[in-house]
């Protein structure tokens, strides 16, 4: 198995734990903080290592990894922080998954610029979902709801569209590339 397919199952069974990760939160939202705090790190150090192995990924256009490394390392300080400290983390929580939730969003945003630069067919869909990621982390860092609840169920919320989006951009990336370069429509401009 290539490192190709290795990063595409490891991406979907981390977005799949995303998305369930944020159905237990939006579902039970008060339950245990400490217990979602730590389960949030441990998902976040996979999330990390994930990241930082499909950076060394070999990919022809170098579109499908190009920001890993950065998101990688961030992810497993964030989780390494999360799982060690969670009582002082929790005050922050919605701040730093805020933060990290924004900062892939504009990631991918750049990823899908990229894409049209390149004049792959459906940029447009990637651009969507990195809007919908970047606004769900702006939600979550200014908070407009009061209480707990309200927070946590929008962090549910956010972790799922999260875990979507990566699912969308993993599954729409490895079937473009499975299409070989000879598929691509490439615009060329003098």
């Amino acid at each position: 198995m290539n490192w190709m397919q290795q990063a595409k199952r490891f991406y979907i069974l981390l977005s799949s734990v995303l998305i369930l990760l944020g159905l237990v939160v939006t579902i039970w939202p008060l339950q245990s903080l400490y217990t979602i705090c730590c389960l949030i790190g441990g998902v976040s150090i996979l999330f990390g290592v994930a990241k930082l192995v499909s950076y060394f990924t070999k990919d022809s256009t170098g579109l499908a990894f190009q920001f890993d490394l950065v998101m990688g390392a961030l992810a497993l300080v964030f989780g390494i922080i999360l799982c060690f400290h969670p009582g002082n983390v929790l005050s922050l929580l919605q701040l730093l998954i805020g933060l990290f939730i924004l900062i892939d969003g504009l990631l991918k945003l750049r990823t899908a610029l990229d894409a049209r630069r390149m004049g792959l067919n459906r940029w447009w869909s990637v651009l969507a979902a990195a809007l919908l990621s970047a606004a769900a982390g702006l939600l979550l860092i200014f908070n407009p709801f009061a209480g707990a609840r309200a927070l946590m169920t929008l962090l549910g919320i956010t972790l799922i569209i999260e875990g979507v989006q990566n699912l969308f951009v993993v599954i729409y990336t490895t079937r473009h590339f499975r299409q070989g370069p000879d598929d691509l429509d490439i615009v060329y401009e003098e």
